[in-house]
């Protein structure tokens, strides 16, 4: 969890680099927005993979999230070509989808960690231990 809240930061910071000097309207908010609703998509679609379930072991919603191979593989694909991509990656719009790839995965990572035991109880799953 510690490396995911390091990664949001990381990504905050890439985002405030990248739109600082941004129009507001028609530009901040759609990738904000965009950024936001791929957190959510995120969360959501990972939390429907548990919804018929009876019972769960009571981290593994937590580290399927935390522990995702493909979001892990997003997230550092997504910081190599913030970082060393600034040739390849010149436009305004791949610095976008970079920034929203990265704060989608690693706000939904840490959003659908922290959810996990409200999940089980909205939907009746049982914790076992």
């Amino acid at each position: 969890m510690i490396l995911w809240l390091g990664a949001l930061l990381f990504t905050l910071r890439m985002g405030y680099l990248f739109l600082i000097d941004k129009p507001f309207f028609p530009y901040v908010c759609v990738v904000v927005i965009a950024a936001i609703l791929g957190s959510l998509l995120y969360v959501a679609g990972g939390l429907s993979t548990f919804r018929g379930h009876s019972e769960l072991w009571v981290f593994e919603i937590s580290w399927f999230f935390l522990a995702n191979k493909y979001a892990i593989t997003l997230f550092v694909l997504a910081a190599m070509a913030y970082l060393f991509g600034s040739n390849l990656f010149s436009g305004d719009i791949s610095k976008a989808v970079i920034f929203i790839l990265a704060f989608s995965v690693t706000s939904g990572s840490l959003i659908g960690s922290l959810s996990a035991s409200s999940f089980m109880q909205k939907y009746g799953i049982s914790a076992t231990y």
